[in-house]
């Protein structure tokens, strides 16, 4: 006759399915905290990028010279002045390409205005973000499209 295998008062079958709850449960939850951390690096990316630009504002101001700030297609941001490099950033999952505004168009003036107005599109993976540089006081945004 058949009996079945006793642990410590449960049946080996009872084990495998309390095992098998606790791994569903831990998927889940991984799942979860996976999808958490790729919004927040999306996130903390645009938080980036709008400090580099109002720092590049800034400098313009401060030190009265324009501010260049070049974007390239494979997701990298450089800001320069006429003495040279102020910042240098890569992000490998994101993509610059141009809208009404060319990649390497953006210029704050000494006053903090930018010299031209229109916008950029960004891809975060596959989430697609517009950089809107505004006409007077060199505001911009970026918003999700």
């Amino acid at each position: 006759m058949f009996r079945p295998i006793k642990q410590h008062g449960f049946t080996l079958m009872e084990t495998m399915v309390g095992l098998a709850v606790i791994s569903i449960i831990i998927s889940i939850g991984i799942l979860a905290v996976e999808q958490t951390v790729f919004q927040l690096n999306k996130e903390r990316i645009i938080y980036e990028l709008r400090t580099d630009l109002l720092k590049a504002q800034h400098h313009a101001v401060y030190t009265g010279k324009e501010v260049n700030v070049r974007f390239s297609p494979d997701g990298s941001y450089e800001i320069r002045t006429s003495s040279g490099q102020l910042t240098r950033k890569h992000h490998p999952n994101v993509t610059f390409q141009r809208l009404t505004l060319g990649l390497h168009e953006v210029v704050f003036l000494p006053n903090g205005n930018i010299r031209k107005f229109g916008q950029l599109r960004m891809e975060i993976e596959d989430e697609v973000y517009r950089i809107v540089f505004m006409i007077g006081g060199g505001r911009f945004y970026v918003e999700a499209v």
